[in-house]
């Protein structure tokens, strides 16, 4: 009998639209489907041309492992919706981790870094879904990671804690000219508020901040493409009001989110706002109940039937949570504590686009 063979072309066309861990057991099909699904290209019009794109929570789990979890169905820590990751330092040969932090996740790829003591930063590119990473320079402070279409450019962008006396700069790092660039800062604040992380939006990467001359809540917004710094005002009373504490700064799907927390009765007010940089827009979207004798509820994503995936616990990720959209509880597992809010938690979205493959031909 002759044995069929399947055109290299139509092969590629199938694998294209495949899910990720799906085209991933392919490469062992054989040595011609290894190279095809390996390279560059492939992964690019893998990236575009996915039709249900599937999106996963990063969770720091101890010093060596991240947990990644399908946010969709069961959250427990037994059930096949997660499974841990290894950090990619051992790789680099250093028995342990002391401090690490996630800076941001964009088209698959996760930028963190790592300390190994205070002068001693290493920065990480790092794709979770293959397990391919490239490591950095060492920078002294990394605050967002995002992409430039225009220019096909990721970029590193710190914006330091400004005051008075000091010239305001964006610092800016190019992966394809691996260079720093510096850029005019029309905002002054004096310190960062909430999450410290860049939220990657509209081609922009935004933080929550105090404005040193007002001493008030705003959003900004640095654009990758135009390289300008913009403010959006939080104007709505509920975002002042003393008798609510402004907890945390999210993103919500496609929607720039902030919660305000209630200590009498102790809830949490979610509000996104649904028309990008429009101040009328923000909409309240859940009323969720601080439980198990929380304090404070940090929301982390939205489900695709609208309900949110958050955890409980002030700096430390205490349980984690599902609610639906009439925002009753309708999941949750325990964690031990060890998880960090600020720096340890993310929702990445899975790519066969490598790190490897970003940086300039010369590097």
């Amino acid at each position: 009998m002759e044995k069929l063979t399947l055109p290299v072309e139509l092969v590629r066309e199938i694998l294209l639209r495949l899910p990720v861990k799906s085209v991933l057991r392919f490469k062992c099909v054989c040595k011609t489907w290894h190279s095809l699904i390996s390279e560059p290209h492939f992964g690019i019009s893998h990236y575009h041309l996915t039709a249900a794109p599937s999106y996963r929570l990063l969770l720091e789990f101890n010093e060596s492992y991240f947990e990644s979890v399908d946010t969709e169905p069961h959250l427990g820590q037994d059930s096949s919706a997660g499974n841990l990751l290894l950090f990619p330092s051992h790789p680099f040969g250093y028995e342990s981790v002391a401090t690490k932090m996630i800076l941001g996740s964009c088209r698959g790829l996760v930028s963190c870094c790592y300390h190994r003591g205070w002068d001693h930063i290493d920065l990480i590119l790092w794709n979770p879904s293959t397990g391919v990473y490239k490591r950095l320079p060492i920078f002294e402070y990394l605050y967002g990671f995002g992409y430039d279409a225009s220019t096909d450019d990721y970029l590193l962008v710190l914006i330091p804690r400004l005051f008075a006396h000091q010239e305001p700069k964006v610092h800016v790092f190019s992966f394809k000219t691996y260079s720093w660039n510096l850029y005019d800062n029309n905002v002054l604040y004096s310190d960062f508020f909430c999450l410290r992380r860049g939220l990657l939006l509209n081609g922009a990467l935004h933080w929550l901040v105090i404005c040193e001359d007002e001493m008030r809540f705003v959003i900004i917004a640095f654009d990758l493409t135009q390289r300008t710094l913009s403010e959006i005002p939080l104007s709505l009373n509920h975002f002042s009001r003393r008798s609510r504490f402004l907890f945390s700064f999210s993103k919500m799907g496609e929607c720039l989110s902030v919660c305000c927390t209630y200590p009498d009765p102790a809830i949490t007010d979610i509000w996104v706002m649904k028309e990008y940089k429009v101040r009328s827009s923000w909409t309240k979207l859940l009323v969720i109940p601080l439980i198990y004798n929380s304090l404070y509820f940090y929301p982390i994503c939205i489900t695709k039937d609208g309900g949110v995936v958050g955890g409980f616990g002030l700096c430390k990720l205490e349980r984690l949570v599902k609610f639906n959209d009439k925002g009753e509880l309708v999941d949750n597992v325990a964690y031990n504590g060890n998880q960090r809010w600020d720096c340890g938690n993310l929702q990445y979205r899975e790519s066969l686009l490598s790190p490897i493959n970003v940086i300039g031909d010369q590097h």
